[in-house]
């Protein structure tokens, strides 16, 4: 069976995310900071207290943009000595993904499958373990207990959204912190994403989108939010349809 050491639970915390809830299914003293976010949930332009961090950035090696797909895992272990190498984020009806780790189970995986769609990547969601869905928490009794493991896994729909920043000029848009990415809670009807919205209608941002990566950076909502805080520059931003 697969041994689970540890487990960490998100403090009180914005209500568009109170189900985020990190486990390191690496079983190692690893982690996940959620209990930073704002009270109330809403970073707002020129008030939030998000601030660099001085972890270095995660910087995308594999960037996807492309419509939502599912795919297929199997994960057999041996012995008790190996491991998932692999680390979700809790949701009440999936896990996603926050890290692939360089060693373990998931990265053998990773270097067997001949399409690099089919890898298995931070941003990706567990919808369903050997049957058993729609309940993370069921998902995490069947990892802990089966050393076979068919993994159903759902990669969002992502696309790319291209914003000149321009001192004094609000993106307009307001913001709730999670893991590894921002949700938006809701688009202004003035500002240069109701601006990017008109102009790409096929690309538009809307509430319930997820801003999962900035100018390359991913993986820590500290560093995608100051990147987005700069002034004077364009901003490349991956967003997630989930």
């Amino acid at each position: 069976a697969w041994q689970f050491v540890s487990e960490s639970r998100l403090g009180p915390a914005h209500a568009w995310a109170m189900d985020d809830e990190p486990v390191d299914l690496d079983f190692v003293a690893i982690e996940i900071d959620l209990c930073d976010d704002e009270e109330d949930g809403s970073d707002r332009e020129g008030t939030s207290s998000v601030r660099p961090v001085a972890a270095a950035p995660v910087v995308a090696p594999n960037r996807y943009t492309g419509g939502d797909f599912t795919f297929q895992v199997e994960l057999r272990r041996k012995d008790d000595a190996e491991l998932l190498g692999l680390e979700v984020v809790m949701r009440q009806t999936h896990m996603k993904v926050v890290l692939v780790k360089p060693s373990g189970l998931v990265a053998t995986w990773n270097e067997g499958v001949d399409k690099s769609i089919n890898k298995v990547r931070a941003g990706d969601l567990i919808e369903m373990i050997n049957g058993v869905g729609r309940s993370a928490k069921d998902m995490l009794e069947v990892m802990k207990e089966k050393s076979v493991l068919t993994m159903i896994m759902r990669r969002p729909t992502h696309f790319g959204v291209n914003l000149q920043r321009v001192p004094g000029k609000p993106l307009g848009i307001k913001l709730a912190k999670e893991v590894d990415a921002f949700l938006i809670v809701s688009v202004d009807d003035e500002g240069m994403v109701a601006d990017w919205n008109q102009e790409n209608p096929g690309n538009a941002i809307s509430s319930g989108d997820r801003v999962v990566e900035a100018n390359g950076v991913c993986g820590i909502a500290d560093q995608i939010m100051a990147v987005m805080m700069i002034d004077d520059v364009l901003l490349e931003l991956v967003v997630a349809r989930c």
